[in-house]
């Protein structure tokens, strides 16, 4: 801090009227103990004139009331010490009654501009004082800049968020700390800006270091320039906006998701049009199969959908499509097996065999009679998952002459899982299918971004 700043703070907002006739007194006995020592130097005449910086002084510490005090005090010593006969109260001459009638009047407008200039001062530290108190209250960090783009004072609030002293700060360490893939395009914006003198913002990762990792930043720095327009300084506003950038970017990707699941949502529904045309002999059993074929893929988009398009588990699949075809006391359809995640294209597929599973088993196999019954069960065994639909106690089924869609769809039903394999048996005591693949280490949903897209396995 300098002389002029620490002399500067010791202007107070009000002063007490002793304090400020004290300081006026001051004022006013630092300059007669200067004229008393350099008399011999000293031109008889002027006397009062040597007293205007007491009087400046005192107005500008003290307020009008000091300075008007320090005026009044030094005419009268100046007529009484200085104007012979010495210390004796007398008519002055008339050349010293106009000098100090020239001194009062001047005397008087050094007062108002002092009492001013003092106003102007506490005026200019109060809006300092607001504008350090604002910084330091906000979540911005604002600094200063050479001419030449370098910083040119210390900036704790800088130094916090980079962990850089004020060496290392001066020295360009600043430069340093923004990464890697965005230093080279930042210090180029930032140098044209220096050379145009003009405006400059920009968005890139800093180091933060209470996190310890980057964080994306707003910069925005400003050009102070003289009244002949030369560069003095440089402005500027480092804003943190991680979360708004993270948020921003997790947005294009929820939007580019949701895209890609729409697109190929409606190819699974055509593909499934297609193939139930294909394979119906008349309008009503293409409407009936049609519509239940999508009432299962509704039912599974629902349950990704309620799973933020995570990890469903075999379990609440199975039961999420064949609950329509549970009887009142659930006996028909019996469901058992550990927690097993799927991939949301697995658990689409799976959904829909379920369905076709439990409409042949309505038409033809188990479920058409009351005595019945459909066990779904499967388990995990070194890493394998092992799925059996088995009927019982229904209809004799016989093996049909021709593979149809059902039978496709079914046999594609695990295909997006490694080690996969499927198989369809035709008992006469009832109609048995196993789905087989490896089980996935993992049973935390993926990011976003790596979440496997959902493709139609009825093409």
């Amino acid at each position: 801090m300098s002389l002029s700043e620490v002399l500067l703070g010791t202007i107070r907002p009000k002063t007490r009227f002793w304090r400020g006739q004290l300081l006026a007194l001051i004022c006013v006995a630092i300059p007669t103990l200067v004229k008393i020592g350099l008399a011999p130097l000293l031109p008889d005449r002027g006397q009062v004139v040597f007293y205007f910086p007491a009087v400046i002084v005192a107005a500008v510490w003290g307020g009008a009331r000091a300075g008007a005090a320090a005026l009044a005090l030094s005419s009268l010593i100046a007529w009484y010490a200085f104007v012979p006969p010495y210390f004796s109260l007398h008519a002055p001459p008339r050349s010293f009654a106009i000098l100090l009638g020239g001194y009062l009047l001047s005397g008087g407008f050094v007062v108002l501009a002092g009492a001013m200039l003092r106003s102007a001062l506490l005026s200019a530290r109060r809006a300092q004082a607001r504008y350090e108190a604002l910084v330091e209250a906000a979540t911005t960090v604002t600094f200063r800049m050479d001419s030449d783009g370098e910083f040119s004072e210390s900036n704790q609030a800088w130094s916090d968020y980079t962990g850089l002293d004020w060496r290392q700060q001066r020295d360009g360490g600043w430069r340093e700390q923004i990464h890697p893939d965005d230093r080279q395009r930042v210090l180029a914006q930032m140098s044209a800006a220096v050379s145009a003198r003009r405006p400059c913002r920009v968005e890139f990762r800093h180091w933060h270091a209470p996190t310890n990792a980057y964080r994306w930043v707003s910069w925005q720095t400003a050009p102070i320039l003289d009244d002949d327009g030369a560069l003095v300084e440089w402005m500027g506003a480092s804003m943190d906006i991680h979360e708004q950038r993270i948020a921003q970017e997790l947005e294009a990707n929820l939007l580019h998701e949701l895209q890609h699941r729409v697109k190929n949502s409606l190819a699974v529904i055509r593909a499934l049009c297609d193939q139930t045309a294909r394979h119906s002999t008349t309008l009503n059993g293409f409407v009936d199969t049609y519509n239940g074929r999508l009432s299962a893929l509704s039912e599974a988009q629902g349950l990704l959908t309620d799973k933020s398009w995570g990890l469903a588990t075999i379990d609440e699949v199975a039961r999420t499509v064949l609950r329509a075809f549970m009887d009142e006391d659930a006996q028909a359809i019996r469901i058992d097996g550990p927690p097993v995640p799927l991939k949301p294209t697995t658990t689409t597929n799976l959904a829909l065999a379920f369905h076709e599973l439990a409409t042949n088993a309505s038409k033809h196999g188990a479920l058409a009679s009351p005595e019945g019954r459909v066990d779904v069960h499967w388990s995990v065994t070194d890493g394998m998952v092992e799925l059996d639909w088995i009927e019982s106690g229904g209809r004799k089924v016989e093996t049909p002459s021709r593979a149809g869609f059902g039978s496709r769809l079914l046999g594609r039903a695990v295909a997006h899982e490694p080690d996969s394999s499927t198989r369809m048996e035709f008992d006469a005591d009832g109609f048995r299918y196993r789905a087989c693949w490896r089980a996935a280490a993992e049973s935390q949903s993926p990011p976003v971004a790596a979440r496997e897209p959902l493709t139609s396995t009825a093409a």
